[in-house]
């Protein structure tokens, strides 16, 4: 029975946070390169940059939920809801200027 299974769990985490560490990587390469359309601006490729790093730090912070129980390991990836909130206030959307 594979629902509830921390073995499971685990796996699922490690491949969402190696899917969110590729992608990051792969944004933070396009961006350092110069490969990202001028128009989209400097603020705003950076936002994506740092929008895309809330997934895998959660990913990795509930593997050790998922063996104090299932509903732990689901509490846990729920954190990435807060992540997104305080990241999106934090950092200024696109032509934004904070001060």
């Amino acid at each position: 029975s594979y629902p509830g299974s921390p073995v499971a769990q685990v796996a699922f985490s490690v491949i969402w946070a190696l899917i969110g560490v590729v992608g990051a990587l792969g944004w933070a390469y396009a961006y350092y390169a110069g490969l990202i359309d001028p128009q989209l601006g400097d603020v705003a490729s950076r936002r994506v940059l740092w929008e895309s790093l809330p997934e895998p730090v959660v990913a990795i912070i509930s593997i050790p939920f998922a063996y104090i129980s299932a509903e732990a390991y689901y509490l846990a990836l729920l954190l990435v809801i807060p992540a997104n909130v305080i990241l999106a206030r934090k950092v200024p959307a696109r032509g934004e200027v904070r001060p």
